[in-house]
């Protein structure tokens, strides 16, 4: 039963060390069933609020610095969702370093320049920029929309 009441006692206890009970503890000192539990707490919380899987899960990944990356991954698989990622449409000529591209990006000539979920590098932006300048490739593209 210690275990058990250990679990109980640090289930609203974050990953990063906030939360009660207010101690130097963090991360995987906290019990795995603790770090389980806040997880499943939150977001049964958060789908009252939210009406939605979905939306419950995207709140969970909004505030993951609360929980263990390992668990958190495990329960989106369990929830069997997935979460649409904001895309933005930009210029070429408008990429910046360590954006990620959405969609494969093809020359006129179908060869491929970067591929879908790459991010953008110094060298990258290079070799766009050559090609737009050759005219071998024109557009816009896909991207994450960044977070920051």
């Amino acid at each position: 039963m210690e275990k058990v009441a250990e679990n109980i006692l640090y289930q609203e206890k974050c990953f990063n060390g906030e939360g009660i009970p207010m101690d130097d503890i963090k991360g995987t000192q906290i019990p795995l069933g603790a770090r389980m539990l806040k997880v499943v707490i939150d977001f049964i919380r958060f789908e009252k609020q939210e009406q939605s899987t979905e939306k419950a899960y995207s709140l969970l990944e909004q505030q993951r610095q609360y929980y263990d990356p390992k668990i958190l991954a495990a329960f989106k698989e369990s929830l069997n969702i997935v979460v649409e990622v904001p895309t933005v449409i930009i210029e070429l000529s408008k990429l910046k370093e360590n954006m990620i591209i959405n969609t494969n990006l093809l020359t006129t000539r179908n060869q491929l320049v970067a591929r879908k979920g790459q991010k953008v590098t110094e060298t990258l932006l290079h070799i766009i920029k050559h090609c737009l300048e050759n005219k071998a490739i024109k557009g816009k593209v896909q991207i994450i929309e960044n977070e920051e």
